[in-house]
């Protein structure tokens, strides 16, 4: 993932949750994502299965690459030289 976001990933190791119900569809901090659905008290929505969860475990990880390049106590380099926070001129 860092290889195409062209950002070094930091951390060394984390854990990944897999749970059955969790009060949001994913976290990454710490990184959880629930199997059967979001609980919110006594209600249960389901949550996408199948290849949606591989897209859940990206987007979390998306998140938590970037997240440590804004974080100031994580920054390695500063998130406005990446090349697609650039602003670019229009098409003449």
């Amino acid at each position: 993932m860092s290889y195409y976001a062209g950002i070094d990933w930091v951390e060394s190791d984390f854990d990944i949750y897999i749970v059955k119900y969790f009060p949001d569809y994913a976290c990454q901090r710490p990184m959880t994502i629930p199997l059967e659905g979001k609980k919110n008290g006594s209600q249960i929505i389901s949550v996408p299965q199948g290849l949606s969860h591989y897209i859940t475990l990206f987007q979390q990880l998306s998140k938590r690459l970037l997240e440590q390049v804004m974080l100031p106590a994580r920054r390695v380099h500063h998130w406005r030289a990446y090349p697609m926070m650039q602003k670019t001129r229009a098409p003449v």
